[in-house]
């Protein structure tokens, strides 16, 4: 991919998951997770302010983690009318 490419590409108002802003967030979802799984914990749960790109995007963010079998949930924290946060809540708790 070259620059022209790039710009592009993180530029398209529907980013699929190839592009480089979701490829970024992903990495920094990443690293929560590993931090998470140092710690002993069994999920995770990020808070993103409401018109942040995860947020914006959080139909394709969610398909991308269920289908590397995460258990997943985007909910929002209501304060007055607007809500003032998303959280993306990430389960891998082994089953049985």
């Amino acid at each position: 991919m070259d620059r022209q490419q790039a710009a592009e590409e993180s530029e398209r108002k529907n980013p699929g998951s190839r592009s480089l802003r979701c490829i970024w967030y992903c990495g920094r979802i990443n690293d929560e997770i590993r931090k998470a799984v140092k710690l002993g914990e069994k999920s995770v749960k990020i808070a993103f302010p409401p018109k942040h790109f995860v947020v914006l995007h959080r139909d394709l963010f969610t398909e991308l983690y269920l289908k590397q079998g995460f258990d997943v949930s985007f909910d929002p924290n209501f304060r007055y009318i607007q809500p003032t946060e998303w959280y993306f809540t990430l389960g891998w708790a082994d089953e049985g």
